[in-house]
Protein backbone atom coordinates (compact mmCIF):
# COMPACT_ATOMS: atom_id res chain seq x y z
CA UNK A 1 0.00 0.00 0.00
CA UNK A 2 1.03 4.00 -0.83
CA UNK A 3 0.78 4.63 2.80
CA UNK A 4 3.93 3.31 4.11
CA UNK A 5 5.91 4.70 1.23
CA UNK A 6 8.23 8.15 1.81
CA UNK A 7 11.66 9.19 0.45
CA UNK A 8 13.11 12.84 0.21
CA UNK A 9 13.67 15.35 -2.85
CA UNK A 10 17.40 17.32 -2.20
CA UNK A 11 17.55 19.74 -5.64
CA UNK A 12 19.48 23.10 -5.85
CA UNK A 13 17.26 26.31 -6.56
CA UNK A 14 17.83 27.45 -10.07
CA UNK A 15 17.13 30.96 -8.65
CA UNK A 16 19.01 31.00 -5.42
CA UNK A 17 21.69 28.27 -5.28
CA UNK A 18 20.17 26.48 -2.02
CA UNK A 19 19.92 22.57 -1.57
CA UNK A 20 16.88 21.99 -0.13
CA UNK A 21 14.98 18.88 1.09
CA UNK A 22 11.58 18.26 0.34
CA UNK A 23 10.21 15.38 2.58
CA UNK A 24 7.60 13.23 0.32
CA UNK A 25 5.46 11.05 1.70
CA UNK A 26 2.41 9.00 -0.29
CA UNK A 27 0.08 11.45 1.00
CA UNK A 28 1.96 14.00 -0.76
CA UNK A 29 -0.19 12.99 -4.25
CA UNK A 30 -3.27 13.00 -2.09
CA UNK A 31 -6.19 14.88 -4.20
CA UNK A 32 -3.42 15.67 -6.70
CA UNK A 33 -1.15 13.62 -9.30
CA UNK A 34 1.16 16.20 -9.31
CA UNK A 35 2.89 18.47 -6.83
CA UNK A 36 5.32 21.20 -7.18
CA UNK A 37 7.96 21.86 -4.51
CA UNK A 38 9.27 25.24 -4.07
CA UNK A 39 12.41 26.93 -2.63
CA UNK A 40 12.35 29.73 0.54
CA UNK A 41 13.19 32.00 -2.04
CA UNK A 42 10.13 31.51 -3.84
CA UNK A 43 11.17 29.90 -7.18
CA UNK A 44 9.45 27.12 -8.31
CA UNK A 45 12.21 23.77 -7.98
CA UNK A 46 10.43 21.09 -9.95
CA UNK A 47 7.13 19.14 -10.96
CA UNK A 48 6.54 16.24 -9.54
CA UNK A 49 3.87 13.67 -12.02
CA UNK A 50 2.52 10.22 -10.69
CA UNK A 51 1.27 8.74 -13.59
CA UNK A 52 -1.59 6.04 -13.81
CA UNK A 53 1.30 3.21 -14.41
CA UNK A 54 2.32 4.07 -10.70
CA UNK A 55 5.42 5.88 -12.75
CA UNK A 56 7.36 8.89 -11.70
CA UNK A 57 8.49 12.39 -13.52
CA UNK A 58 10.28 14.73 -11.93
CA UNK A 59 10.69 17.91 -14.38
CA UNK A 60 13.13 20.00 -13.08
CA UNK A 61 14.64 23.60 -14.43
CA UNK A 62 18.47 22.75 -14.25
CA UNK A 63 20.77 25.53 -12.14
CA UNK A 64 23.66 24.60 -14.45
CA UNK A 65 22.43 25.07 -17.66
CA UNK A 66 19.58 26.65 -17.34
CA UNK A 67 17.32 23.97 -19.18
CA UNK A 68 14.80 21.86 -17.66
CA UNK A 69 14.91 18.16 -17.76
CA UNK A 70 13.03 15.13 -17.12
CA UNK A 71 13.77 11.97 -15.09
CA UNK A 72 11.14 8.75 -14.82
CA UNK A 73 11.20 6.59 -12.20
CA UNK A 74 9.11 3.31 -11.70
CA UNK A 75 7.47 3.31 -8.53
CA UNK A 76 9.93 0.74 -6.82
CA UNK A 77 12.65 3.22 -7.96
CA UNK A 78 11.43 6.32 -6.85
CA UNK A 79 10.17 5.03 -3.19
CA UNK A 80 12.96 3.03 -2.99
CA UNK A 81 15.91 2.67 -0.24
CA UNK A 82 18.54 3.74 -2.77
CA UNK A 83 19.43 7.22 -3.17
CA UNK A 84 19.60 8.50 -6.99
CA UNK A 85 21.57 11.13 -8.04
CA UNK A 86 19.85 14.20 -10.08
CA UNK A 87 22.21 15.84 -13.09
CA UNK A 88 22.03 18.08 -15.44
CA UNK A 89 21.89 16.13 -18.38
CA UNK A 90 24.20 18.38 -20.47
CA UNK A 91 27.25 18.53 -17.88
CA UNK A 92 27.01 15.64 -15.77
CA UNK A 93 26.82 17.88 -12.42
CA UNK A 94 24.83 16.79 -9.67
CA UNK A 95 21.96 19.03 -8.59
CA UNK A 96 20.79 17.05 -5.95
CA UNK A 97 19.53 13.54 -5.08
CA UNK A 98 16.33 11.61 -4.39
CA UNK A 99 16.23 9.11 -1.68
CA UNK A 100 14.89 8.19 2.17
CA UNK A 101 16.55 11.00 4.68
CA UNK A 102 17.78 8.31 7.15
CA UNK A 103 21.80 9.09 7.10
CA UNK A 104 21.20 10.95 10.61
CA UNK A 105 19.13 7.90 12.31
CA UNK A 106 22.26 5.82 11.14
CA UNK A 107 24.54 8.35 12.55
CA UNK A 108 22.90 8.65 15.49
CA UNK A 109 22.98 5.15 15.87
CA UNK A 110 26.63 4.71 15.58
CA UNK A 111 27.20 7.57 18.05
CA UNK A 112 24.70 5.63 20.69
CA UNK A 113 26.82 2.24 20.14
CA UNK A 114 30.70 3.85 20.12
CA UNK A 115 29.12 5.47 23.58
CA UNK A 116 28.74 2.32 25.90
CA UNK A 117 31.16 2.49 29.04
CA UNK A 118 31.84 5.96 27.51
CA UNK A 119 32.58 8.47 30.67
CA UNK A 120 33.07 11.76 28.17
CA UNK A 121 29.69 12.78 28.86
CA UNK A 122 28.06 14.04 32.37
CA UNK A 123 25.12 11.65 32.36
CA UNK A 124 26.02 8.67 29.78
CA UNK A 125 22.99 6.40 29.98
CA UNK A 126 20.79 10.23 29.99
CA UNK A 127 22.35 10.80 26.84
CA UNK A 128 21.80 7.20 25.19
CA UNK A 129 17.94 8.01 25.93
CA UNK A 130 18.66 11.30 24.49
CA UNK A 131 19.78 10.34 21.65
CA UNK A 132 16.99 7.30 21.11
CA UNK A 133 14.51 10.30 21.08
CA UNK A 134 16.49 12.37 18.38
CA UNK A 135 16.28 9.16 15.89
CA UNK A 136 12.89 8.33 16.56
CA UNK A 137 12.36 12.03 15.61
CA UNK A 138 14.22 11.74 12.40
CA UNK A 139 12.39 8.40 11.21
CA UNK A 140 9.15 10.28 11.55
CA UNK A 141 10.59 13.32 9.72
CA UNK A 142 9.92 15.50 12.53
CA UNK A 143 14.13 16.71 12.78
CA UNK A 144 15.67 19.29 10.51
CA UNK A 145 16.28 22.87 9.32
CA UNK A 146 13.78 25.27 8.81
CA UNK A 147 15.59 26.75 5.62
CA UNK A 148 14.21 23.02 4.44
CA UNK A 149 17.16 21.21 4.66
CA UNK A 150 17.35 17.65 6.51
CA UNK A 151 21.47 17.37 6.22
CA UNK A 152 22.09 17.85 10.13
CA UNK A 153 25.41 17.47 11.57
CA UNK A 154 25.92 16.42 14.92
CA UNK A 155 28.44 18.11 17.72
CA UNK A 156 28.61 16.28 21.23
CA UNK A 157 29.76 17.71 24.55
CA UNK A 158 29.75 16.35 27.83
CA UNK A 159 26.62 18.29 28.85
CA UNK A 160 24.61 19.07 25.63
CA UNK A 161 24.42 18.00 22.14
CA UNK A 162 24.43 20.28 19.15
CA UNK A 163 22.94 20.29 15.97
CA UNK A 164 24.18 22.50 13.11
CA UNK A 165 21.95 22.34 9.21
CA UNK A 166 24.67 21.21 6.81
CA UNK A 167 22.88 23.68 4.06
CA UNK A 168 22.77 26.84 5.69
CA UNK A 169 24.92 26.47 8.80
CA UNK A 170 21.97 27.45 11.45
CA UNK A 171 22.26 25.59 14.51
CA UNK A 172 20.65 25.05 17.86
CA UNK A 173 21.87 23.02 21.17
CA UNK A 174 20.37 21.23 23.41
CA UNK A 175 20.91 20.88 27.14
CA UNK A 176 21.32 16.81 27.96
CA UNK A 177 22.51 16.40 31.12
CA UNK A 178 19.57 16.32 33.52
CA UNK A 179 16.22 14.31 33.52
CA UNK A 180 14.63 17.09 33.04
CA UNK A 181 16.62 18.10 29.85
CA UNK A 182 15.22 14.79 28.39
CA UNK A 183 11.97 15.35 29.38
CA UNK A 184 11.47 18.46 27.63
CA UNK A 185 12.37 16.60 24.43
CA UNK A 186 10.23 14.12 24.77
CA UNK A 187 7.50 16.48 24.81
CA UNK A 188 7.94 18.23 21.63
CA UNK A 189 7.25 16.75 18.72
CA UNK A 190 9.65 18.27 16.47
CA UNK A 191 13.15 19.33 16.55
CA UNK A 192 14.00 22.16 13.98
CA UNK A 193 16.91 24.49 13.57
CA UNK A 194 15.93 27.94 13.08
CA UNK A 195 17.25 28.10 9.80
CA UNK A 196 17.51 30.85 7.00
CA UNK A 197 16.86 32.24 3.64
CA UNK A 198 18.66 34.04 0.67
CA UNK A 199 19.06 37.88 1.85
CA UNK A 200 17.94 37.45 5.55
CA UNK A 201 20.53 37.34 7.87
CA UNK A 202 21.42 34.92 10.16
CA UNK A 203 21.36 35.36 14.21
CA UNK A 204 23.97 32.73 14.87
CA UNK A 205 23.59 31.20 18.39
CA UNK A 206 26.18 32.34 21.29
Amino acid sequence: MLINRETTLSLRCPACGLIIADYLHAFSFSGSRKIQPQCSCGQKKASLIWENNDEYKLVYLCAVCEKEHILSFSGQEFWGDNPRPIKCSETDVQLGKLGPQKDLAGRLEAIAEKMQGNDFFINPDLVLRFLDRLQGLVLDGQLGCLCGSREVHVDLFPDRIKLICQNCAGEVVLSACREEDLENLIRRNAVFIPGYSPGKKREKNP
